[in-house]
């Protein structure tokens, strides 16, 4: 049995017998199974507008994937979520994100959908990896083949948390393998958070090494506050014209 199944039969029923089930966002009591956050609260989560995605990917100095999908904003309730997700173990919220995401992704003739390999360190302390659960819970939902293990994590690197963009690249650098004759294949990544969207495309860039004909990044959310700044840039530098 999987980790995943393992704390949807065992671990979270314990929790929610033990726990008042409460939305985290308007508190109303929730029912059917839910936990965590209601449907109508979690279907009010802000997206991320298209022009933010472009932004991102402008910002890349050399992207490797050909498309890239991320569903939200990185905004406070969806904070408390992936808090929730990461580190209070409530692993069914990959479902829900998976439910989301898994509509706008092009999966057709697509030949495996993987996760970004998490630090060893952090996989050993936490006993899963969120991106891994997303992936798989997208993969069954699409009908596309799991392979969480086509990608490699060589280099147990620090958090990209406190680095910049330039040090986050450095970071990324050699930091994945990847050992399979992808020769034509259509591969999707998942990640859970992107920024500068460094790790996503060190793991698209082995998958292209290894022959993969196209690389689909796919994340749930992105903070908005550099984004923001550099779509006011653009403009800016648009209207000067």
């Amino acid at each position: 049995m999987n980790i995943s199944k393992f704390y949807d039969f065992f671990i979270e029923p314990v929790i929610a017998f033990a726990l008042p089930a409460f939305c985290i966002s308007c508190e109303s009591k929730l029912t059917d199974g839910r936990k965590v956050i209601c449907p109508d609260c979690f279907n009010k989560l802000p997206l991320l507008p298209e022009e933010y995605i472009d932004v991102l990917y402008k910002e890349i100095e050399q992207p490797y994937f050909d498309d890239l999908i991320i569903r939200y904003q990185f905004a406070e309730l969806f904070q408390k979520l992936i808090h929730q997700f990461k580190y209070q173990r409530i692993l069914s919220l990959a479902k829900y994100f998976a439910a989301a995401i898994a509509p706008i992704i092009k999966g057709d003739n697509c030949d495996y959908i993987v996760c970004v390999p998490l630090n060893a360190i952090k996989e050993k302390e936490r006993g899963y990896n969120q991106s891994a659960l997303i992936a798989e819970e997208i993969g069954n939902q699409l009908n596309i083949t799991i392979n969480n293990e086509l990608i490699g994590r060589i280099k147990n690197t620090p958090s990209q948390t406190k680095l910049n963009r330039e040090q986050r690249i450095l970071n990324m650098q050699d930091a994945f393998i990847c050992e399979e004759n992808l020769k034509d294949k259509h591969i999707i990544v998942v990640d859970d958070i992107i920024t500068t969207g460094s790790t996503l495309n060190a793991c698209a860039k082995v998958l292209k090494n290894n022959g993969a004909n196209k690389v689909t990044a796919v994340a749930l959310a992105t903070p908005m506050d550099i984004l923001q700044h550099n779509l006011e840039k653009e403009l800016i530098e648009l209207n000067s014209f």
